[in-house]
C-alpha cells in the first residue's frame, strides 16, 4: 500500500528531497492528449503521438490526490501495467512519469490512466512505439561483475548502508535515498522492494535514474547504483527480466566475498 505505513526503512536521518528533471517532448512533436472522468477524479494525459527512448508522459489528476494506474496496451496484443498505484511526484507536484518506450516491442496501441483502481474507468491516447525493437527490447550491457565489490584498503572498516522495502517516488523514500547518496557509502546492500512491481518504468521513476547508465546523474536510489548489491524483492520478482536489466545483466542468485 502507498503511505508511510508501508515503508520499513533504515533510521538514517534525512535530508531536503533532490528534485529530478523529467524529461521533456521536444517543442515540434506531434502530440496526443485527452482528459476524462475516472473513480470520480478528472485525469488529463498527454504524450507525443510517435515515442522513442526515454519520454515524458503528462499527468495531472483533479483532486490532486490518491492513487493512479498507467497501462501500455499494444494492438492485438496484452496489456502492459507501466506504473502500478502510484501517488504525485515530488519532482512534479503530479503524476507525470518518464517512460523508457525503449525497453518495450514497437507498435501502436492505447495508453491509459485509470484513478483508484484497475477497474475504473480509463482515459486513454494513442501512441506509437518506435525504437527499432521488433522482437526484443534494448537491453544494458551484461557487466553487472563489473561492479561487484572491490578488496577494501581503508585504513579503518568501511561504513555499509542497508535498507529495503521503499523506492517509491515519495517523500520519504526519496529523502533517505538522497541521504544514502550523501554519504556516498563504500557498499551499499538494497534488500527488495521497488514499487509496486518493478516495471521497466517504475524502475526508472521510482528507484532512480541509475548512475551506470548516467555517469553522474544518476537519481534516487540509482545515484549509488555502481557502489550497490541489489536483492531481488517479491514485489519485483514478477519482473524479473525487467530487474536483472536494471542491474546490467545481475542475475537473481549470486555469492560474493
Amino acid at each position: 500500500m502507498i503511505g508511510s505505513s508501508r515503508k520499513r526503512l533504515a533510521s538514517l536521518s534525512v535530508f531536503s528531497v533532490l528534485v529530478v528533471a523529467p524529461v521533456l517532448i521536444p517543442a515540434n512533436a506531434e502530440a496526443d492528449s485527452n482528459c476524462g472522468t475516472s473513480s470520480g477524479h478528472t485525469l488529463c494525459v498527454t504524450a507525443a503521438s510517435t515515442l522513442s527512448g526515454e519520454q515524458t508522459v503528462t499527468i495531472t489528476n483533479a483532486p490532486n490526490s490518491g492513487l493512479v494506474f498507467a497501462t501500455w496496451t499494444p494492438s492485438g496484443k496484452a496489456a502492459i501495467q507501466l506504473m502500478q498505484i502510484f501517488a504525485p511526484s515530488p519532482a512534479t507536484n503530479d503524476y507525470s512519469f518518464v517512460w523508457p518506450t525503449q525497453k518495450y516491442l514497437d507498435g501502436s496501441g492505447a495508453l491509459s490512466v485509470q484513478a483508484g483502481s484497475i477497474g475504473s474507468a480509463a482515459v486513454m491516447i494513442s501512441v506509437t512505439l518506435s525504437n527499432g525493437n521488433a522482437t526484443d527490447f534494448q537491453h544494458n550491457p551484461s557487466d553487472w561483475t563489473s561492479y561487484l565489490p572491490a578488496p577494501w584498503t581503508g585504513a579503518s572498516d568501511p561504513h555499509i548502508l542497508a535498507t529495503g522495502d521503499g523506492p517509491s517516488n515519495e517523500p520519504v523514500s526519496n529523502a533517505l535515498a538522497n541521504r544514502i547518496a550523501a554519504v556516498d557509502p563504500p557498499l551499499f546492500l538494497f534488500l527488495g522492494d521497488i514499487y509496486e512491481t518493478g516495471t521497466f518504468t517504475e524502475n526508472l521513476n521510482q528507484y532512480g535514474v541509475s548512475n551506470i547508465d548516467h555517469p553522474g546523474q544518476g537519481t534516487l536510489w540509482g545515484a549509488v547504483a555502481d557502489t550497490t548489491q541489489p536483492t531481488l524483492g517479491n514485489h519485483e520478482k514478477v519482473n524479473i527480466p525487467a530487474w536483472m536489466d536494471y542491474w546490467h545483466g545481475h542475475p537473481v542468485f549470486t555469492s560474493w566475498t
